[in-house]
């Protein structure tokens, strides 16, 4: 499984997990299962504290099987901030520590604001050494945690809004992506033996810069764009149903598998 395959996972199963909570509600933890092409690929723990003004997120992505043993891949990542005018997210800060076989990698995004609009930095702890995108490829753009923030706070808009498509524009540190997708139906899906009314919604993300093509990586073309299918019940948790994607020609699927009561054991990074 190749880097490009994992973190099209990765990003399939961070996708997915930021459904999971309704609004200005207590935090709680989540947890997650994905599979690539049949067999498990990682544990996912999620925590959400969100309401109607502001935001916390943490992600923690632990690689299972055959993936851990080929990739040794592991993810933690944390993102604040708030709500402008309610809809639009607008993080404050954003921290990620990432592990892709022996190297282990940090990402600090910094938000320099002035009004309602602000341009993505990197602070001093980051590790990264590739070149920035040109700054208005930064300019207005959020971390993938308040994309899904985002992408939520869409589908509680109601039938009038999510009627119409939507467009998230994201740097995760070294790659600026579009988030594109729109509400395809509300269907009647089988949910562990229960028939639960679900909506469907197309997503596809967008590769716009910092991606390595087919030549550079010699296998995955990072440079295409990528569709995701994404299914939520229908109410007003809007819960992860089901995700899946494409990951190096083969399926790569996420499903919740546990509602936490009490602090979920995410593993040791």
């Amino acid at each position: 499984m190749t880097a490009s395959a994992v973190r099209a996972a990765a990003v399939a199963a961070a996708l997915a997990v930021a459904w999971t909570s309704g609004a200005s509600c207590e935090p709680a933890t989540y947890r997650f299962a994905a599979t690539w092409a049949g067999l498990p690929a990682a544990d996912i723990y999620l925590t959400l504290d969100d309401g109607e003004r502001s935001y916390k997120a943490s992600i923690d992505i632990r690689s299972v099987g055959m993936v851990k043993l080929l990739s040794k891949f592991a993810a933690h990542a944390e993102s604040a901030g708030s709500f402008l005018d309610g809809i639009r997210a607008k993080p404050n800060a954003y921290d990620a520590d990432y592990k892709l076989r022996k190297k282990r990698n940090h990402v600090a995004l910094q938000f320099a604001a002035a009004a309602d609009r602000w341009l993505v930095t990197r602070g001093p702890a980051d590790t990264s050494n590739k070149p920035l995108p040109p700054a208005e490829m930064r300019r207005d753009t959020i971390d993938p945690l308040a994309a899904l923030m985002a992408v939520r706070t869409w589908a509680r808009q109601g039938p009038e809004v999510r009627g119409k498509p939507f467009h998230i524009p994201v740097f995760d540190g070294k790659r600026r992506f579009d988030v594109d997708g729109k509400l395809v139906g509300i269907e009647t899906v089988q949910i562990g033996g229960a028939a639960v009314r679900a909506m469907h919604v197309s997503v596809v993300l967008l590769p716009i810069a910092g991606f390595k093509t087919a030549a550079e990586e010699g296998e995955d073309i990072e440079t295409d764009p990528r569709p995701l299918d994404l299914i939520l019940s229908d109410d007003e948790r809007l819960v992860p149903l089901k995700i899946s994607v494409s990951a190096f020609l083969l399926p790569a699927e996420t499903q919740i598998i546990a509602t936490c009561t009490t602090p979920c054991p995410a593993p040791p990074f």
